[in-house]
């Protein structure tokens, strides 16, 4: 599960997809992606746990903004805020213009 590094509006953010799946040996890339600011300072691993993806656990990170879901790639998606900031709704649609192009570029996927 390797970050992705992007800026949306003003916000450099890291992005955590939840999973990266490999599917008949292919990589397949997830439908939801974990969004957090960058600010210079480490991420809490237990925030990367299984469990706090699920929605299990309530993620605390302060940095946390909440993650983006494609229901439909490129036609469906929600943004479901979390912490104390979060996207506006042009900030998320940036965001989903980035991952778009992501999903679509498998290489740049991480091996």
């Amino acid at each position: 599960m390797q970050p992705i590094y992007l800026t949306v509006g003003l916000h450099p953010l890291m992005i955590i997809p939840d999973t990266l799946a490999h599917l008949n040996g292919h990589t397949a890339i997830t439908y939801t992606y974990h969004i957090y600011r960058q600010t210079g300072q480490a991420l809490n691993r237990e925030a990367f746990s299984r469990e706090g993806h699920l929605g299990l656990n309530k993620n605390d990170d302060p940095n946390y903004m909440g993650y983006l879901v494609f229901e439909i790639p490129d036609k469906l998606f929600n943004y479901f805020p979390e912490g104390t900031h979060h996207l506006n709704g042009g900030e998320v649609n940036e965001l989903v213009e980035h991952l778009s192009h992501y999903r679509d570029n498998p290489s740049l996927w991480p091996e």
